[in-house]
C-alpha cells in the first residue's frame, strides 16, 4: 500500500491509500458467498485479519510546525466494478472523489476524510505539512476455556511476544441486571456471568481481554405481530465498577462479563482476545504551494 495525501480548503483532508488489487481479488473470491450476518464475533475477527481493506489508523497533521486538532472524520473504500456481486452503496460519491484526484478507477482504494481545526484564528498560509499515520491495534482471537472453580489456572501463549501467560480464576458467578421494561416494547435478557481473574505475567486490559464466545440472547418484542421489527443484535449492558464487587480490592484482578441471557446458562465458554500493534507508524513531510490549493 502507499498513501496519497491532499489538503483542501476549510481544513478538510483526504487520505487515499491504494490497496494491492491481487490481494483484494483473492479475498473477494474466497468469501464471495459468505453470509456475514450469520458469523460469530470471533469468526468476523478472523476474516477481518485477512482482509486487505482493513486498515485502521489515526492521521495526525502538523501545519507550519503546529499540530492541528483532529475534529471529526469518516472512512470509505473503493473496489473496482465487477469484483463484487452486489452494487456498492454510495458508489457515485466515491467515484467523484477518485476522479477529482486523478486516481485510476481500476484499482482498489481506502479513503479517509478528516476535518482539522486551524491552530490560528484565521486560515494560515500553508508552507509545510507533516503527516503522521499511527496504526490502531488489531484484534487477534486467542484460546477458549471454561471457568470451573476458584484457583483454576489456564495457560496461553501471546501471539506476538511468544510469552506464556497464566490466567488464574478468582471467582465467577451469575448476576441479574434490573431493566425497566414497563414502557418498552422490548423484552431484554438480564442475566450475565461475571468472571474475576488475574493474568501473569501481567497484561493490560488494552492488550488482552476475556469475552463470552457466544453473543447471547436477543431481545424480542412483546407484540407478537410477525410484521413488527425484530432485533438483529444482542443487547449489552455495562457493569460499572466490576461485577460482584470484589475487583476493587485487588490491584491486578480483572473482571469480564458474559453476553446477556434470559436465564443463567449451565456454563460459559470464554475466549481470549488480543489487541496487538504489528505495524510501524508512517511519517511524511510535505512542502506545499498554498496558492495551488
Amino acid at each position: 500500500m502507499f498513501p496519497l495525501f491532499t489538503v483542501v480548503l476549510r481544513g478538510w483532508s483526504y487520505l487515499i491509500i491504494e490497496v494491492n488489487l491481487d490481494r483484494v481479488k483473492e479475498f473477494v473470491k474466497k468469501y464471495e458467498d459468505l453470509q456475514w450476518e450469520r458469523l460469530s464475533g470471533e469468526e468476523r475477527e478472523k476474516i477481518e485479519l485477512e482482509s486487505p481493506m482493513e486498515l485502521d489508523f489515526t492521521a495526525n497533521l502538523t501545519l507550519n510546525g503546529r499540530k492541528l486538532q483532529n475534529d471529526r472524520g469518516c472512512g470509505d473504500s473503493w473496489i473496482p466494478m465487477g469484483l463484487l456481486k452486489e452494487e456498492q452503496a454510495g458508489i457515485l460519491g466515491r467515484e467523484e472523489i477518485l476522479r477529482h484526484y486523478g486516481m485510476d478507477l481500476s484499482n482498489a482504494y481506502l479513503i479517509q476524510r478528516t476535518f482539522y481545526l486551524w491552530a490560528t484564528k484565521r486560515k494560515p498560509k500553508i508552507r509545510t505539512l507533516e503527516l503522521e499515520l499511527v496504526p490502531s491495534p488489531r484484534t487477534v482471537p486467542g484460546i477458549h476455556f471454561k471457568a470451573e472453580k476458584p484457583g483454576q489456572k489456564v495457560t496461553f501463549v501471546h501471539p506476538v511476544t511468544g510469552t506464556e501467560h497464566t490466567i488464574t480464576i478468582r471467582d465467577w458467578g451469575w448476576q441479574q441486571i434490573p431493566v425497566e421494561e414497563k414502557e418498552s416494547q422490548w423484552v431484554y435478557p438480564t442475566h450475565c456471568a461475571v468472571l474475576e481473574y488475574e493474568i501473569a505475567p501481567w497484561l493490560w486490559p488494552e492488550e488482552a481481554a476475556v469475552l463470552d464466545r457466544k453473543e447471547g440472547d436477543r431481545p424480542y418484542l412483546k407484540n407478537k405481530d410477525p410484521k413488527a421489527p425484530v432485533s438483529l443484535g444482542a443487547s449489552s449492558v455495562a457493569i460499572i465498577g466490576g461485577g460482584r464487587g470484589r475487583c476493587q480490592g485487588r490491584d491486578q484482578t480483572c473482571c469480564a462479563s458474559s453476553s446477556f441471557y434470559f436465564k443463567p446458562q449451565k456454563e460459559i465458554e470464554w475466549r481470549v482476545l488480543f489487541r496487538i500493534l504489528d505495524r510501524e507508524k508512517l511519517e511524511m513531510k510535505l512542502y506545499c504551494n498554498s496558492s495551488a490549493m
